[in-house]
């Protein structure tokens, strides 16, 4: 973008940020003029995206003309490299938080001069920092999907429990009350999914939560490097401090373990959605976005939602989230024109809307200091602004450091503290090798 001129640009008060600064090489200076056609790929349902296109259409006619193509979660990675392999691809496209680390090398940075960080720190909530570098913005954030806490409603006041828990520690209490055992250890009714792996929906982010919650931040930015997409090392506790990663593990699968008080839970039982949903489960561990596919797939449980507990004397609280961001690709035609759009989707209106019509909170500030009269949404809203993440170098492998980290412990291989430091040495590994190919 060299030889070029600064336009600002009032995006007619919907997007919250006063203004925009659109760096621009067009043949005329008087106006800005038609900034053509946006293409925008995300996973996101196409019916529920279109009427939020169509209008950022029909308000911004002589502007541009957004296109959204929904793509499979699974294969929108693969797709998306094959795509801009080949010279085409998507103007825009959905980045979650997760794929930070993977994606960075195939987006298009926002520079400061565009929009300041202090002016994107103000706008979107705290998680929202992930997205920056030292030299401009990955993505604009365009909604939030938090680990909650699901309950439900009849297990627990049939058993005596008269309010969700609050704190990790009256779990174990809850426990005794609530799961439904044989001698032979066998369970029919269970109090929480934790413990093991395999049928433990979100097990790696209930970990990760954890872990944050302990101060452990797993992956911290590599401030020794002048790359900032290749900044990010270990974080100097992590596996190490056994009040943090032995503990929790330790902690987390005690509620397998058929000798202890909060014996809970086993790898014969189905998974920990499906034992919610049929209501022999509790309390649930799940992403926002499981609320409606729970409702759809049992419209009759009485269940309902709060906040992750927390720690015992925590001064600040967290959970685990999942945030997802608009980015420019490094192959746009049309830098500017997504540039536009994407301020356009992130302002307080458009956001809201989008937000709303997933049943997730957005990542904008003003939108969550504002509130919500529904219930449901409001602990989605709360547990948004105390949301955090980590720059995971490659969801898949870490997977696989959890999961390996949480059942060699179970079946008596290591102890805790061993599993740790095994986990601790992976990480470091993977870490150097992910950073390699970026």
């Amino acid at each position: 973008m060299s030889t070029f001129q600064t336009i600002t640009l009032f995006v007619f008060g919907t997007i919250g940020i006063v203004a925009v600064i659109i760096f621009a090489n067009f043949a005329g200076s008087k106006g800005m003029g038609y900034l053509g056609d946006v293409e925008m790929w995300g996973t996101a349902s196409v019916e529920l995206v279109t009427p939020i296109v169509k209008k950022v259409n029909e308000d911004n006619i002589k502007l541009f003309n957004l296109t959204y193509t929904q793509k499979n979660a699974e294969t929108f990675d693969a797709e998306l490299v094959s795509a801009l392999a080949a010279g085409v691809g998507p103007d825009l496209f959905l980045m979650p938080s997760k794929e930070i680390v993977r994606e960075s090398n195939k987006v298009a940075k926002i520079p400061f001069e565009a929009l300041g960080e202090r002016q994107f720190r103000d706008t979107f909530i705290d998680e929202s920092a992930l997205y920056l570098t030292d030299n401009g913005i990955l993505a604009l954030p365009l909604y939030i999907d938090p680990l909650v806490m699901y309950w439900n409603r009849d297990i627990l006041s049939s058993s005596g429990v008269s309010a969700s828990p609050k704190k990790w520690s009256e779990f174990e209490d809850i426990a005794s009350m609530v799961t439904v055992s044989s001698r032979l250890g066998n369970i029919s009714q269970a109090t929480v999914a934790m413990g093991g792996y395999k049928n433990i929906g979100y097990a790696k982010e209930i970990l990760t939560t954890l872990f944050m919650q302990g101060g452990d931040p797993i992956v911290v930015r590599d401030t020794s490097k002048t790359d900032s997409t290749k900044a990010i090392e270990i974080s100097q506790t992590f596996a190490i401090d056994p009040a943090v990663v032995p503990a929790t593990i330790r902690f987390y699968n005690s509620f397998s373990d058929p000798a202890t008080k909060g014996y809970s839970w086993n790898s014969e039982l189905v998974s920990s959605r499906t034992a919610f949903q049929s209501g022999i489960l509790g309390i649930y561990f799940g992403l926002a976005s499981d609320y409606n596919k729970i409702k759809l797939a049992n419209p009759h449980l009485n269940f309902d939602v709060s906040v992750m507990p927390q720690r015992d004397l925590a001064q600040t609280k967290l959970t685990y989230a999942d945030i997802y961001g608009l980015a420019i690709t490094k192959n746009s035609k049309n830098w500017n024109g997504a540039l536009v759009v994407a301020n356009i989707l992130t302002g307080a209106d458009i956001s809201k809307s989008w937000a709303d019509l997933l049943y997730l909170p957005s990542a904008r500030r003003d939108v969550l200091q504002t509130g919500t009269k529904d219930g449901v949404m409001s602990v989605f809203y709360t547990s948004a602004i105390i949301g955090h993440g980590w720059l995971d170098p490659a969801p898949a492998d870490t997977n696989t450091i959890f999961k390996d980290m949480v059942e060699v412990v179970l079946s008596g291989v290591k102890t805790d503290e061993e599993a740790a430091r095994s986990a601790n040495s992976q990480m470091k590994n993977l870490i150097s090798r992910v950073v390699k190919t970026l």
